[in-house]
């Protein structure tokens, strides 16, 4: 997760169902991952322009991979 955006998906997440993984880290499935998309894009008008400058794109690739 980007870092700009990370507290804007953790706001999204409170009360959610929170689910972990077999190292009891937090995960974040797709479908809500794409709930927040939806909100960002067709509700707040796109609040959160990032800059492919702020993507570390090596930890993208690791969290894909994993």
């Amino acid at each position: 997760m980007p870092t700009p955006l990370r507290a804007s998906v953790e706001a999204f997440m409170q009360g959610k169902t929170v689910y972990h993984d077999a190292a009891d880290r937090p995960v974040i499935y797709a479908h809500d991952l794409a709930a927040w998309a939806h909100q960002v894009i067709h509700v707040s008008g796109l609040e959160y322009p990032v800059s492919l400058a702020t993507v570390d794109l090596d930890t993208l690739r690791q969290a894909i991979a994993a």
